[in-house]
C-alpha cells in the first residue's frame, strides 16, 4: 500500500465581534436563523462564527484578513449570508478540491480497502453512503442524506469539489483506485454519486 506524504497543516485564529442590531433584523449564527432572536448589526448578515472561520482561513492562507476581502467598500455584499462568505473563503484561501485532497490524504485506511475507507469517511462526515458495485471494476459510492445540503445549493462547486478532493486523497494514499468523478443530484433529496475505478482496471493507453 502506497503512503502519501501528510503536509503540515496550515493554522489559522479568527476573531469576529458584532454589536446587536437597532432593527428588526433575524439573527444569524454559524449558518444558521434563529427566528425571535436579536439580530446583529453589520454589513453583511452580521454572522460572526462563519465570519471567524473565514478569518481563520485567510490567516492560515497568509491572504490578509476578512476585511481584506469583504469590506464594506463592496456594496454588492451588503446583507451577504456568512455562509456565502465562508465559501469564497475556502475558493480565495486555495481550492476546495486541494484542501479535500488534503484531508482525503490523512485519512486512516480501511483493512477492508480504499472503497470501505471512502465510505466510511462518508458516514463520518454525516451522509448515509452505499456503495453500488459496476463493470469494468467501476463502483458507485451514493451519498444520500447529504449533511451540507443548503450550503451545497447555493454553492455546489465548493461542497462537491470538497468531496471529490476528498476522494482523491484516499485514492491517492491506497493506490487502489482511481476517481474518476462526481454525478450531481439535488442534495435535499441526496444521491450524488462519486464513481471511481479500481486502479488495476484502467483501460490501456492508445
Amino acid at each position: 500500500m502506497r503512503s502519501a506524504p501528510n503536509p503540515l497543516p496550515r493554522i489559522g485564529i479568527g476573531v469576529d465581534v458584532h454589536p446587536f442590531g437597532d432593527d428588526d433584523r433575524t439573527l444569524c449564527l454559524a449558518g444558521l436563523t434563529w427566528p425571535g432572536e436579536r439580530g446583529l448589526a453589520g454589513h453583511s448578515d452580521g454572522d460572526v462564527a462563519a465570519h471567524a472561520a473565514c478569518d481563520a482561513l485567510f490567516s492560515a492562507a497568509g491572504v490578509g484578513d476578512l476585511g481584506t476581502h469583504f469590506g464594506t467598500d463592496r456594496p454588492e455584499l451588503a446583507g451577504a449570508a456568512g455562509v456565502t462568505l465562508l465559501a469564497e473563503a475556502v475558493r480565495l484561501g486555495r481550492s476546495a478540491r486541494a484542501a479535500g485532497r488534503d484531508a482525503g490524504a490523512r485519512v486512516e485506511p480501511s483493512e477492508d480497502g480504499a472503497v470501505a475507507t471512502l465510505r466510511a469517511e462518508a458516514a463520518r462526515l454525516g451522509f448515509r453512503p452505499t456503495v453500488r458495485d459496476g463493470t469494468g471494476g467501476r463502483h458507485e459510492i451514493v451519498l444520500r442524506e447529504c449533511p451540507f445540503a443548503e450550503l451545497a445549493r447555493r454553492d455546489p462547486g465548493t461542497v462537491c469539489e470538497l468531496h471529490v478532493g476528498l476522494a482523491e486523497g484516499i485514492a491517492d494514499r491506497s493506490g487502489a483506485i482511481e476517481v474518476e468523478g462526481i454525478r450531481l443530484a439535488d442534495p435535499f433529496r441526496g444521491g450524488c454519486r462519486i464513481v471511481v475505478r479500481d486502479a488495476d482496471d484502467r483501460p490501456p493507453a492508445t
